[in-house]
């Protein structure tokens, strides 16, 4: 990357040529030859293994069971499985006062969050581009404090989960102009940001509604509140002021999930070296001050040469080996100097390589319209509305490619089986004798007995999503890390492909580490308490 590390650039062949008026710019040759990332190729090894691994770990097998009053099997009976919400984040950066009826309501936009392909699927998860920036939330940027609150609580009328971005940006630039002012007046600022994190987690219509916060935004760049406090009795580097913050949130709004977000990785490309490790040095002082810290927020504005697909995925790696938290791409677009053409077959790699890492939770976009858009270059929409064809990739990829719905009948034992992506259903059932429907959630693989009219889940393997563990590295070479935040005791098993147990064990401290004394391969790590079953995929590598 030029200029982003000491080097050396030699130039040569260079000749300045001046046109005066005579050649209109847009006239010049301009041959950018960026579409040959790394990855790029139509059989890049890359893509049968993401292919692979998005069979593995994005869909789970169900399995139902029909019986009669007495137990019999009813053989022949239709049955219907239809997807109705993916439990990926698959979501967007919104403008707060366009829907809702809000001040600048704009009813395509409104309807295009719930109903991108004319067939109803929209959008599961929504972040604020503004409103919820401390400045912008205070001095009503972009809409005014109840109109948010209104903006908030018709998404989640919709069933649409919120990002809250962000609690504190901390440069001067992106705080309020009273923190600058107040600078030597640590007591002051302490005072503002706890007040401010109350104040908008507890506001009527926000508190309980947003799922998770970009906690801390852009550290690596923006270090005006860190340099504030250094030296400052207790704060050496200052950075112990950002464990304040996390338990200020922590105290006021325990359940919400933690992410700190940042650009200096995929989005510019660096898998190493200087704001890359500061990144990694960041978190992991925020891991060892013990904070509740959930995820990592990894941007992905994608500059005029589009960043390898083998970088993201190393990225992806390096951070989920060294840390075993959630990832989320949460601010993804283009530049301008990556044409439609190359916007969505990039958009395609780009997103198989993501949906295919264990880490990843979710993909943002920076906005789908160019009309909200903060470049007026949006993944999804023109101006007038018409879509692009990167918008037509993310609609064929993440509702056809990666979308189930099946139908047949059960067979001669009662029984039907489907293997379908994770997320939200709708289950029919024709018995011969009515119509039996019910919604469920397959998180993992899953048996449903539907006896008579009455439909049970009996046996579930929830998702890895489950906040109460951590189970790293992931690959693992020679020992596995699994830690609790429960009390409860925990039986751990790990199974082969072929269903063999080659380990199990009980789990009576907050944290354990195993022997790994087993063949390379994909196992399975099973952790079981109070009924549940959290199940992993492992890989054991040499």
């Amino acid at each position: 990357h030029l200029a982003w590390q000491e080097q050396t650039v030699e130039v040569g062949g260079l000749a300045i040529l001046n046109y005066h008026s005579t050649v209109d710019a847009d006239d010049l040759p301009s041959d950018t030859n960026n579409d040959q990332y790394g990855g790029w190729e139509a059989d890049a090894p890359w893509r049968a293994e993401a292919a692979d691994r998005i069979e593995q770990i994005r869909k789970a097998d169900l399995n139902i069971v029909l019986q009669d009053s007495e137990g019999t099997p009813i053989p022949g009976a239709s049955v219907e499985v239809e997807m109705l919400q993916h439990d990926y984040a698959f979501g967007t950066a919104v403008v707060s006062r366009l829907f809702a009826g809000n001040n600048g309501q704009n009813n395509i936009y409104e309807s295009k969050l719930l109903d991108l392909d004319g067939e109803g699927h929209g959008f599961n998860w929504v972040v604020f581009e503004n409103s919820h920036k401390w400045p912008g939330w205070e001095n009503n940027w972009i809409a005014s404090k109840p109109e948010t609150a209104n903006a908030t609580q018709w998404l989640r009328d919709h069933d649409i989960e919120i990002r809250g971005h962000c609690l504190v940006w901390p440069g001067f630039s992106n705080l309020p102009n009273d923190i600058e002012q107040n600078q030597n007046n640590h007591q002051y600022i302490r005072d503002r940001f706890n007040n401010h994190i109350e104040a908008i987690t507890s506001y009527p219509g926000i508190e309980g509604n947003i799922a998770e916060w970009d906690v801390l935004n852009e550290i690596t760049t923006n270090r005006d509140l860190e340099y504030t406090f250094q030296g400052q009795p207790g704060y050496p580097t200052g950075r112990e002021v950002y464990r304040e913050i996390f338990q200020t949130l922590e105290e006021v709004d325990p359940e919400v999930k933690t992410y700190v977000n940042d650009y200096v990785t995929i989005s510019q490309a660096n898998t190493g070296g200087g704001l890359y490790d500061l990144k990694k040095q960041f978190i992991q002082e925020l891991v060892d001050a013990d904070v509740q810290l959930d995820g990592i927020g990894f941007q992905g504005h994608i500059g005029g040469f589009p960043t390898s697909i083998y970088s993201v995925y190393d990225i992806l790696e390096d951070f989920y080996n060294t840390f075993g938290l959630t990832a989320k791409i949460t601010e993804y677009d283009t530049n301008e100097a990556i044409d439609d053409e190359l916007a969505a077959t990039y958009l395609r790699d780009f997103l198989t390589i993501v949906f295919s890492h264990e880490s990843t939770d979710g993909f943002m976009m920076w906005g789908f319209w160019d009309g909200a858009h903060w470049h007026g270059n949006a993944p999804m929409f023109y101006q007038d509305w018409t879509i692009k064809p990167a918008g037509q990739t993310f609609i064929d990829m993440v509702y056809d490619e990666w979308w189930t719905e099946d139908d047949g009948t059960t067979n001669s034992s009662g029984e039907f089986g489907t293997r379908g992506f994770k997320g939200k259903y709708r289950i029919s059932v024709d018995t011969g004798n009515g119509m039996l429907t019910d919604t469920i959630e397959l998180l993992g693989n899953t048996v449903i007995t539907i006896t008579g009219d009455e439909i049970e889940i009996v046996g579930t393997e929830e998702a890895r999503t489950d906040i109460n563990f951590k189970i790293y590295p992931n690959p693992a070479i020679d020992q596995l890390n699994i830690e609790k935040s429960i009390n409860e005791n925990v039986m751990i098993r790990i199974v082969d492909l072929s269903g063999k147990q080659i380990f199990s064990g009980r789990m009576l401290t907050p944290r354990i580490t195993l022997p790994l004394n087993y063949a390379p391969g994909i196992y399975e790590v099973l952790l079981e308490y109070s009924g549940k079953i959290v199940s992993e995929k492992l890989i054991i590598t040499d």
